[in-house]
């Protein structure tokens, strides 16, 4: 009888073991998660204020650019 307890105790203490362990690594694997979701919203939100300031400013068209001028003349030849 006192060796099946003894078993048992065993038994008992290598299941609390592994419980922990699989604890600490659900609390780990959490922290991962929570630190993934932060960066993807951080990114997010940045994407969204680029894009924003973007649509928000005056169209830029630099001042040389062939499609902005007419087909008047002749092209310009890079040498």
């Amino acid at each position: 009888m006192q060796a099946r307890v003894f078993q048992l105790n065993q038994s008992l203490s290598a299941a609390l073991e592994r419980l922990r362990a699989r604890d600490a690594q659900c609390d780990q694997l959490e922290a991962e998660l929570k630190l993934v979701q932060n960066a993807t919203l951080e990114y997010k939100l940045l994407l969204y204020l680029l894009l924003r300031q973007r649509a928000c400013a005056p169209p830029c068209v630099p001042a040389d650019c062939v499609f902005t001028k007419g087909l008047s003349g002749p092209l310009p030849v890079e040498a």
